[in-house]
């Protein structure tokens, strides 16, 4: 059992009593008052030390047992819990510490930490903003909660607090390293580079410094040198599947595409089902004359992952290297009807820091209070996408997700009414009343949203919905199509509409897209596979259907 070494020295002094300080304010005044807390102290770190971590685990709780309010007990029972390796149980043991003890700067630390090993990320943020406002620029508080930030994706936020950590003197080599992954992140590759290699200096050993090395490097297309340090990473790091993509991607960037193919042919030996591991290996395969077997390769890709639209890039130049003309051109027509959706996709980091506020806002809906999930979307820049009317939109959406319609409806009326041009306002309320079939104030409301902006997605695509069920086949293919929307029922729309029109070739084309983004939708599945077959085209609807 590893002991924290603030605890052993405690011990090693022979002092309940700097065990105690140790372990919070107070501690030592309570443990002198109550004999039977300083006696049960004593004996589970004497039995910690002692190499017995059973039996200072069972000491301890049996005083937070009989002394449920004695803060120092709690707070060693996380720490007795988190050495033997009982997370769960020592977070639960530092939550209950910090209810008796709530700015307790050590206790924000721990229990910061390990939610955020935990993947609870905006519980980390909380407790370690607490701790910084306890001992600004804390250098230990400032790593874990940049490292948060950067989860929730804010990672300007995540920089700034570790640039303001360092200006108040903090030295460790590791937040050196943690800055520099940071700007990587940002594509501030010049500053990263320089915060890298001055880690670099004061300790190589630091883990992932090579492949941190490599990044910074690929971004300011110094390839050599990420080719060398991304090598160095794969040496150490065997399995570091991350840094074998990377050390791919800058073998095809300088062209070497044999070398490149080795390492992605052991990526995809360990994960078969790597569908970026899969697109880059077909791409190599295409590059070295090697056409079956990157047809084979790009396949099992769009297999695994039908959004892999690269691939269908590569099949085309495959399908043209072993003659097959007309399948080299579908395959080419296919990527350029998905790369048109691409732009208007929201970035990894942006939809999950959307996915962790729309969460935090429905807890509060749970709990009845709205006004808490109106200041999460106010107080926060990132959620707030427009006007003062904004962040009612988004209390909408979260009521909708739940299936509350009415107060869904109420809230977005309360957007316009504080502000009739609050941005997808309409738009929601256009989407509610298609819903209920209501064709004509869906109408007005999608228009409505095309006037305040003529290139909603949304309202666009609505309007085509609209036009769909009013038979106005051409309008409809021609609003959806112009909408660039990623919504695989709407596009099912334009490609019925398509096929009744008679423009069979376009038709097929979107069909595609329908079962690249529909991917997983059992429904929409069905339905293309229906349509399909009704239009004579039997073959496509076998393929898109496995």
């Amino acid at each position: 059992m590893t002991i924290s070494y603030r605890l052993i020295c405690a011990v090693v002094a022979g002092s309940l009593f700097s065990a105690a300080l140790m372990l919070g304010q107070g501690a030592q005044r309570g443990a002198a008052s109550d004999p039977y807390a300083a006696k049960q102290m004593h004996d589970a770190i004497a039995a910690a030390q002692g190499g017995d971590e059973a039996r200072a685990i069972e000491i301890v709780r049996g005083l937070v047992a009989a002394r449920p309010r004695f803060g120092p007990g709690l707070k060693l029972e996380g720490m007795l819990l988190e050495d033997s390796g009982q997370a769960g149980e020592a977070a639960e043991a530092y939550e209950a510490a910090l209810k008796l003890a709530p700015n307790d700067a050590e206790l924000l630390l721990k229990a910061g930490s390990m939610e955020l090993v935990a993947g609870k990320v905006q519980r980390a943020a909380e407790l370690l903003r607490r701790r910084l406002r306890l001992v600004p620029g804390d250098e230990d508080g400032s790593y874990y909660l940049a490292q948060a930030l950067h989860l929730e994706g804010d990672n300007d936020g995540a920089v700034a607090v570790l640039k303001a950590a360092l200006k108040k003197g903090a030295g460790h080599p590791a937040s050196w390293q943690k800055l520099g992954e940071l700007l990587c992140s940002a594509g501030q590759y010049t500053e990263a580079l320089t915060w890298l290699e001055k880690a670099q200096k004061a300790d190589g050993s630091l883990a992932r410094l090579p492949f941190d090395l490599a990044v910074a490097h690929f971004g300011l297309q110094n390839l050599k040198e990420a080719e060398a340090a991304a090598g160095e990473e794969a040496r150490a790091q065997p399995g570091d599947v991350e840094d074998l993509m990377l050390l791919a991607t800058v073998r095809i960037k300088l062209g070497e595409y044999a070398a490149a193919a080795e390492v992605l042919q052991g990526v995809v030996s360990a994960r078969p089902n790597d569908a970026a591991a899969l697109v880059a290996l077909g791409h190599c395969q295409v590059e070295l004359k090697e056409f079956p077997a990157a047809i084979d390769t790009l396949g099992r890709a769009l297999q695994v992952d039908p959004t892999q639209t690269l691939s269908h890039f590569f099949l085309s130049r495959a399908y043209a290297g072993v003659g097959k003309t007309d399948e080299s051109q579908h395959e080419i027509a296919v990527y350029r009807e998905l790369q048109q959706h691409l732009a208007f996709a929201p970035g990894a980091a942006e939809a999950k820091r959307n996915d962790l506020l729309l969460a935090q806002a429905r807890g509060l809906i749970e709990q009845g209070d709205e006004a808490g999930a109106f200041r999460v979307f106010q107080d926060d820049a990132r959620g707030v996408t427009g006007t003062v009317g904004s962040p009612w939109v988004l209390v909408g959406s979260v009521y909708l997700s739940m299936g509350r319609v009415e107060d869904a409806q109420r809230v977005f009326l309360k957007a316009l009414q504080v502000d009739a041009k609050t941005p997808d306002a309409n738009a929601y309320l256009g989407n509610m009343a298609l819903e209920a079939g209501d064709l004509s104030r869906a109408e007005g409301y999608f228009n409505a949203e095309r006037e305040r902006d003529a290139n909603h997605v949304f309202a666009t695509a609505g309007l085509g919905a609209v036009r769909y069920r009013q038979g106005k086949w051409q309008e409809a293919a021609d609003l959806i199509a112009r909408s660039k929307t990623t919504d695989a029922t709407l596009l099912y729309l334009e490609c019925d509409a398509l096929f009744r029109l008679g423009l069979r070739e376009k038709a097929v084309l979107v069909a595609e897209a329908v079962a690249t983004y529909g991917r997983g939708n059992e429904a929409v599945g069905r339905a293309l596979d229906g349509l399909l077959r009704r239009n004579g085209e039997e073959t496509l609807a076998v393929r898109l259907g496995r």
